[in-house]
């Protein structure tokens, strides 16, 4: 999960990073590739944390996880359309920030209840 955001927050910073020949991987392999990389992390964290969940792994409840990924991808496609700017960046980091903050507060919920 650290490592998908990681690459919104270089995507979010392209233009300054580029003007000021930071290489980061944003200005080495394009804003949309760094973009969709992140989104596909976010993918593969949100299907773990579910399998985790299935396989008795984790605790079921967070199998609930799944149903904040549309709400991702939705933020995250807004952010394409309105051409990945630094301020659809911002709200979408902001966004799925709160959709982790509530992933993180059903497991804090289903420790303290075990």
């Amino acid at each position: 999960m650290f490592t998908a955001g990681h690459f919104t927050h270089e995507t979010r910073d392209h233009e300054s990073d580029d003007l000021n020949g930071i290489r980061t991987n944003a200005v080495a392999f394009g804003k949309r590739q760094s973009f969709f990389a992140g989104l596909a992390l976010f993918t593969v964290a949100y299907a773990l944390l579910v399998a985790l969940a299935l396989l008795g792994l984790v605790p079921l409840v967070l199998v609930l996880a799944a149903a904040l990924y549309p709400l991702h991808v939705l933020a995250s496609l807004r952010a394409l359309r309105e051409g990945l700017t630094y301020e659809s960046l911002i709200r979408l980091q902001g966004q799925y920030r709160a959709f982790f903050a509530i992933i993180g507060l059903l497991m804090l919920a289903a420790a303290l209840l075990a």
